[in-house]
This record gives structure tokens, C-alpha cells and sequence, in this order.
């Protein structure tokens, strides 16, 4: 609670036991002293009726990257979402899974491959059936995994050791393979990956042509608005027509809708939009493709695809009118710009003003000078040595040049790479530039072997001190030294480029070599320590000694008054092991206390 002179403000989280189905809540006040020593009793209110329960409708998967034959569960985040039906269905159209349930459990898929969720339960109180692509990815063992941590000891225990001060530790953890080698993609960074499109053959003032683009694409994060996903523009000339392109294409996370924007002439002609339905899942790869085809004297319009199927269309709008369904052949479409300097980009992932940029990753990048037919499209993508009669073919796997650009794995003289845009002589007149591009590992549905997926081991153990830590993400060992008695806790983390597991080792008492904690400097003060079943108490001064032995968890153990001369020890018998406090008074004062080990 804060309060000012003026007003107060009240904040606080009343925590429900999702699966109680009549929780009560009840709240209540109390007065505090300025002091804040002394306190009324609580005035309760009555019990609040609790409004209707909000159900959260997301689902999850229970790993990100699936191995065949490896069994995993998908369910609703909401433990008390209704149950629903869970169909997956391989690119082929055929069902390999179904069960009904709020989560369900898959024993394994034996093939690689992208696999499509059909859910069909309640959506806001509304039975309907949501449709997943790729939600479930079985990869190959080769490409590696992300990291599990399946045991970690110290000196071969799964928890509570205890050693002394500046004894070696042994760490030991077990997980499983997770290193290989795959393609190589190439990250986004906000920025941008672009081709010309002269080289393509757009060398003419119109659009008015069938071409074809393909590319795996891989979101990291998806933004609250709208993000780009590929466009075609001329940075060079005026604003904003630099900033709107030829052609556009934005994806809405929260309506889950591609808009195609296809634009009919540089200074704002009317905008042909067709709002198609794709679902782009975060860390998960996405086989995109744009179809444009052309009608000759009528025009083009686009086809979306997603992993190899057509998307399926909800509206489109122009110049005014509205309709559902794929439209005829736009006629008389977008314009090219840039064709003298050279400049025209298609560009992926790059923002525009009121649009972000991809933060994600590209990959196996294909164009073709014709229009893919439906079946062409579902062969190009699992076509991976290009053998599809591509114009261009970017693998991200050839040697980059001196101007940072990949060439084409065809015979076409045209260049792919990561973009950025460097100022420009007038206003908003920035250029498009190849700049040094980032890797990360590439999707693992494509051919290559030029990244290398590598887990590393990371110990933190504050206040301790770790060597000799040797590992990968199947097993490893390290050892692990404490100069300070005290109770410790240690964490491993195996990560690689699909990401990290972790866990902590808990929990590591250390004590003095001697077995004592807390020994005084000061000459005047007692000195305790361990001889078999006794414990020995020098005692430099004389006078009227209490000892109490308490164990660790506050049970005592032994109480003993002694009257003890200057210089004497005093012998005090206890037969189990284990961690204990001595407590010692002298002449009615307490003395500080001692930590004891007995082994």
C-alpha cells in the first residue's frame, strides 16, 4: 500500500487454487502502529462471491524440437479448460494422432517432418475448431536437440551433502545428445535479408508477370502489432511511395491474418488487400510461399502458401468494395521502381514506419520466373537440393563475398543477404546495403551442414570455486571448493542454439575442517570440537558453565552445568552423527554458539 496527502493507492493478488470450482475469498484490515510494533486484531469481510471463471484458451506442446519415436504431451494451458479434441496431420493430409482431453499424451511420431494441430473445443464458450500449422516438428537425431539435464549430483548424491570447508567437491550431470550439425540460416536482427530484383528479371516499369518466392521462415518473438513479412520497394525514391513499396505484405499476431497489399501505381492508386489466415508459431519453422500469378491482359494477383498448402483466404478490399474468398486476377497491378539505379529490393522481414521488423531467421530462399502450380509448391518444399528448376536458389551455405552477399547456387547472376538501410541524400531516401550477416542454425528440413550446433556447460556456484569442468550436452563433471562454512546451493546450465535447460543442486553444508563453525579469535572464548562419540569444550576461564546440544532442527540433545577451572576441557557424550549446536552460558551469560559436524 503507498499513501500520499492526498491519496492512496491499493494493490494486492488474491492467488485461487485453479482446480477448487467454489474458491472463497475474503479480505481484512488491520491497524499498525507508527511504530509498526504493535497491531489490531484483523476486521474480516464477509466471503466475496468469485465472478465467473475466465478460461485461457492457449495451448502448449511439451518440447519444442521432437525426436521420432520420443513421446511428448500437447494440452491447454488452463488446467481447467474443457477438454478438447487433438488431431495432428502429416503434410499428406493423413492423421497420425488423435485423443480427447485437456492434455494428451503422443507415445512418438517414427517420421521427420512437419505435422499440422487440428483442436477442435471451446473458444470463449464457443465450440470451434483452430487450425496449427507445423505445431509439432519431428527432426532428425543428426541436427542435434535442445539440452536436457536427466540427473545432477554431488559426490554421488541427488541432494543435502555435507563437507568440509576447502574439501573437493565432486559435480557430475547426465543428459542427453543434443549436438549435431545443420543448415545454415541467417538471422533477421530487425533488419532485414533482401535480393535486387533486376537480376530477376523485373526489368521493366510493370509487375505484369508470374514469379514465384519460397523461403523457411522462423519467428523468434512475435510483436503486440503488425509486423512485415516481405515487400518490394525502391528506398531511393521519394517519400513515403519508398516507404509503401509495390507491394506489401503484413502479419497481425493477435487476428493471426497475412494481409497481401498489391499497390496500383506510385503516386496512391487504389490498394488491392487480400487478408489470408496463417498462423506463424514463435521458435517454430514455417515454409512460406508467394505465388503471383498472371493472366495476361487482366492482370495478377498472389497465392499464399503455408508448408506446402494453400492458406485459406477470409476477405480482400478494393477501391471500396469488400468480399470474402479469392478474388479474380487484379488488373493492372503494382509498379516497379528503381529500374534504372538498380535499386529495387525484395526485401524479408524489413519494417516500415507504423510496422516492425522480423526478430527471427530466414533460410533456403528459392525464386522462380513462373507460377508454382499447387503441387509444385508442395514438392519445392521439401525439394532441398533445388533440383525444381529454381531461377535463384540461396542456401546460406557458400562462401560470403567482399560485399557480404551469398550467390546463387544457379547460373543467374543474382545475390541474397542480410540488409540494413545506410542514409541517403534527401529525405527518407535511405539505401538498402548488404551488411556482415549473424548465423544460427537453419531449419532442420533443409540440406547443409554449415552450422554447427555445439551445447556448452555453465556452472554458477556463488561464493565457490569451480574447475576442471569438462561436458557436453550428454554428460559431464566438474569439481567445486567452498572457504567459507555455510549452506550453498549450485546450478547447472546446458545450452546450444535451440536453448537451455537447467537445474539446481540443492542443498551443500559446509563446516570447518575441524567440524566447527563460528571458532572466536578471541583467546577468552570456548573452542569446541569432535573425538568420536564426544564432544571436547576447552574452556579458558573458569566459571559456571551451561552446555546445551541441539541438532540442527532444534531438538535438544543434552543439557549439562559444570563448574570448570581456568584452562580445563569439559567432556560432553553424544551418540548419533550429524550436524549439531553447542549453546554455552558462563556465569548466566550466553557465549556464541558453535556448529558441530560428528561423522
Amino acid at each position: 500500500m503507498g499513501v500520499t496527502t492526498s491519496w492512496g493507492a491499493l494493490m494486492y493478488r488474491i492467488p485461487v487454487d485453479p482446480s477448487n470450482a467454489n474458491p472463497k475469498v475474503r479480505l481484512g484490515v488491520s491497524a499498525v502502529s507508527l511504530d509498526m510494533k504493535t497491531e489490531s486484531p484483523i476486521a474480516w469481510t464477509s466471503n466475496f462471491s468469485v465472478p465467473a471463471y475466465q478460461y485461457n484458451d492457449d495451448i502448449t506442446l511439451s518440447q519444442t524440437m521432437i525426436k521420432p519415436n520420443e513421446a511428448f504431451e500437447m494440452g491447454y494451458a488452463d488446467p481447467r479448460h474443457q477438454a478438447g479434441q487433438w488431431r495432428l496431420i502429416d503434410v499428406q493430409g493423413n492423421e497420425v494422432f488423435s485423443g480427447n482431453g485437456n492434455k494428451v499424451s503422443v507415445s512418438g511420431i517414427n517420421k521427420v517432418g512437419n505435422y499440422k494441430l487440428e483442436l477442435t473445443g471451446n473458444v470463449e464458450g464457443v465450440s470451434t475448431t483452430r487450425t496449427f500449422d507445423g505445431f509439432v516438428q519431428v527432426t532428425a537425431e543428426h541436427i542435434g536437440a535442445v539440452p536436457r539435464i536427466n540427473t545432477l549430483t554431488a559426490n554421488g548424491q541427488n541432494e543435502n551433502i555435507t563437507v568440509e570447508a576447502n574439501s573437493e567437491i565432486n559435480l557430475a550431470y547426465t543428459g542427453r545428445k543434443s549436438d549435431g550439425q545443420l543448415s545454415r540460416g541467417v538471422m533477421i536482427n530487425e533488419k532485414g535479408v533482401g535480393m535486387k530484383s533486376v537480376p530477376l528479371g523485373f526489368d521493366g516499369m510493370t509487375l505484369q508477370k508470374a514469379w514465384t518466392l519460397s523461403f523457411w521462415l522462423k519467428f523468434n518473438t512475435l510483436p503486440e502489432g503488425d509486423v512485415q513479412v516481405l515487400d518490394l520497394r525502391d528506398q531511393t525514391t521519394t517519400w513515403p511511395q519508398n516507404n509503401w513499396g509495390s507491394f506489401w505484405s503484413t502479419y497481425n499476431p493477435r487476428t493471426q491474418k497475412l494481409s497481401f497489399v498489391i499497390r496500383q501505381n506510385q503516386s496512391g492508386g487504389p490498394e488491392h488487400k487480400t487478408h489470408w489466415s496463417v498462423n506463424f508459431a514463435p521458435n517454430t519453422w514455417t515454409h512460406l510461399t508467394v505465388v503471383m500469378q498472371h493472366v495476361p491482359g487482366q492482370g495478377v494477383r498472389e497465392i499464399i502458401y503455408v508448408n506446402g498448402k494453400q492458406a485459406d483466404v477470409d476477405t480482400w478490399e478494393f477501391n471500396g468494395s469488400t468480399g470474402t474468398g479469392l478474388t479474380m486476377p487484379y488488373q493492372n497491378p503494382g509498379y516497379h521502381w528503381g529500374r534504372a539505379y538498380n535499386d529495387s529490393w525484395f526485401l524479408i522481414g524489413k519494417g516500415r514506419h507504423g510496422c516492425a521488423a522480423i526478430d527471427g531467421a530466414v533460410d533456403d530462399v528459392k525464386f522462380f520466373d513462373r507460377a508454382l502450380t499447387d503441387s509444385e509448391v508442395a514438392a519445392s518444399m521439401n525439394n532441398v537440393d533445388g533440383t525444381d528448376n529454381p531461377l535463384a536458389f540461396w542456401t546460406f551455405e557458400t562462401d560470403l563475398t567482399v560485399q557480404y552477399e551469398f550467390v546463387n547456387t544457379k547460373s543467374t547472376v543474382a545475390t541474397i543477404g542480410a540488409v540494413d538501410v545506410v542514409k541517403g541524400q534527401g529525405e527518407g531516401q535511405g539505401r538498402i546495403q548488404t551488411i556482415e550477416p549473424q548465423f544460427t542454425a537453419g531449419s532442420p528440413f533443409c540440406k547443409g551442414n554449415g552450422y554447427e550446433v555445439k551445447t556448452t556447460a555453465q556452472w554458477s556456484a556463488p561464493k565457490g570455486e569451480v574447475t576442471g569442468a569438462t561436458g557436453n550436452g550428454e554428460a559431464g563433471t566438474a569439481k567445486l571448493t567452498y572457504a567459507q562454512p555455510g549452506s550453498y546451493k549450485v546450478t547447472l546450465t546446458l545450452e546450444n542454439a535451440y536453448g537451455k535447460a537447467e537445474r539446481t543442486f540443492s542443498l551443500i553444508t559446509v563446516t570447518t575442517s575441524l567440524g566447527i563453525n563460528g571458532v572466536e579469535n578471541n583467546n577468552a572464548q570456548p573452542k569446541a570440537y569432535t573425538v568420536g562419540e564426544d564432544i571436547l569444550v576447552d574452556c579458558p576461564q573458569a566459571g559456571n558453565y551451561q552446555f546445551e546440544v541441539y541438532t540442527i532442527d532444534g531438538t535438544r540433545l543434552l543439557a549439562q552445568a559444570v563448574k570448570v577451572g581456568a584452562g580445563n576441557n569439559v567432556r560432553l557424550h553424544i551418540a548419533n552423527k550429524g550436524i549439531f549446536i553447542l549453546k554455552i552460558r558462563k556465569d548466566g551469560k550466553a557465549l556464541p554458539s558453535i556448529k558441530l559436524l560428528r561423522k
